[in-house]
């Protein structure tokens, strides 16, 4: 500030001018570290004349800043002697608006700090997801939309005939309720006598098998 920094004795109003773009984002991004705002603006193509003629030069960055009142940006003494903190209009970020982006899955975010605060860019400071709970407000479950159940036709695969049933999404059925193959029951362990062997072993059940004879030994 002490070299490409302005300051209006009328206003405090603070300025940085520079023409290297990388250097005019490091200084607002350190106002903004600092508690303080900075706005960007670019003149493109600024014009000036040199002995008369009319020359374009490069690309102009001005850096417009406004600090809290314990940082002082000044250290030449004919600029830090013109600067006052200003006594209204202080750097504050407010929300202006809040608008639905969508629906998505999200991730919550918590950290190790006692308030749940952390910064993001810009140096926006942000609550974790844990701050509800901590100052007493207890969650809640959202609202969800009752689903629609849509009544459709179907095609019965093993009665070859249609059908209509309630459709809550997902993959379509292949048969109806009359015709549903009955679920395979699960095989336990039984035991059994070998006739050849005569000895005893163990055979899986399953409903509606006869157990065999002998075992697979002496079958």
């Amino acid at each position: 500030m002490d070299t490409d920094g302005f300051v209006n004795k009328a206003d405090n109003h603070l300025e940085f001018s520079v023409s290297c773009e990388p250097l005019a984002r490091g200084m607002a991004s350190l106002v903004r570290g600092l508690g303080g705002m900075a706005r960007l603006a670019v003149k493109q193509a600024p014009t000036y004349r040199y002995k008369g003629e009319l020359r374009t030069g490069a690309p102009h960055w001005r850096v417009t800043i406004q600090l809290p009142d314990d940082v002082l940006p000044f250290k030449l003494p004919r600029k830090a002697d013109i600067y006052r903190p200003r006594e209204k209009y202080k750097p504050l970020r407010l929300i202006e608006s809040i608008e639905p982006a969508g629906t998505a899955d999200c991730v919550a975010i918590t950290v190790a700090s006692d308030d749940g605060m952390f910064l993001v860019e810009d140096f926006i400071p942000m609550m974790d997801a844990r701050v509800p709970e901590r100052i007493g407000i207890p969650r809640r479950r959202p609202n969800r939309r009752p689903r629609q159940h849509v009544i459709k036709r179907f095609w019965c695969e093993a009665g070859e005939h249609h059908y209509e049933r309630e459709w809550r999404g997902g993959p379509f059925p292949k048969h109806c309720a009359d015709h549903k193959p009955k679920p395979v029951p699960a095989k336990r362990p039984v035991t059994v006598t070998c006739e050849a062997g005569d000895h005893e072993w163990q055979w899986n059940y399953r409903a509606g098998r006869k157990p065999p004879r002998c075992c697979p030994d002496h079958r």
